[in-house]
């Protein structure tokens, strides 16, 4: 993923359900790199997730269409920096909500077609969401915008003038 650094993503969704725990168990000599990894809609299962626990740098994890259950979402509480987590189609329910607040950097979650309620994904926002840290990072914000506006130069000339008419030809009578 870059230049200047060891950073991996990997995309297992382009071998499909061949590949299954033993194959993400044959990434542990590039667990420590991987950031991105894309399993969705492959055979990997919540016994397959245990090795995602070497996967310390990993951010963005998509789960979406396996047979992966909220007993597997325990695997993850290892995981420091995951920030955005998709377990679309998969057999999520309201009582696996817990297990993704203890996810300290989670900021995205994608689950439609899942059976979490609209209800246990509002509180899990509530929790997630620090509204102190907010209130007082929009009170500097409107600070910030005063001093940009007190400090902004302006010059006004006036309304542009008005373009100059276009003066067509008369008609040539015809003989």
């Amino acid at each position: 993923l870059s230049q200047d650094g060891p950073w991996l993503a990997g995309n297992a969704r382009l071998r499909r359900p061949p590949f299954g725990d033993a194959d993400l168990a044959a990434l542990a000599p590039v667990a420590g790199a991987l950031v991105w990894l894309d399993l969705g809609e492959t055979a990997v299962t919540d016994a397959g997730l245990a090795g995602l626990a070497t996967m310390k740098h990993l951010r963005r994890l998509q789960l979406d269409h396996t047979a992966v259950t909220g007993a597997g979402l325990a695997h993850l509480a290892g995981l420091p920096q995951l920030e955005s987590l998709n377990l679309v189609g998969t057999s999520l329910t309201d009582a696996d909500v817990p297990a993704l607040a203890r996810l300290p950097r989670l900021r995205t979650l994608y689950v439609w077609n899942t059976a979490v309620s609209d209800e246990a994904l509002a509180e899990l926002a509530r929790l997630r969401t620090d509204s102190r840290k907010i209130l007082r990072w929009r009170a500097d914000i409107s600070d910030l915008e005063a001093r940009i506006h007190s400090e902004t130069f302006k010059v006004h000339r006036g309304a542009p003038l008005p373009p100059a008419p276009v003066s067509t030809p008369a008609p040539v009578p015809a003989p």
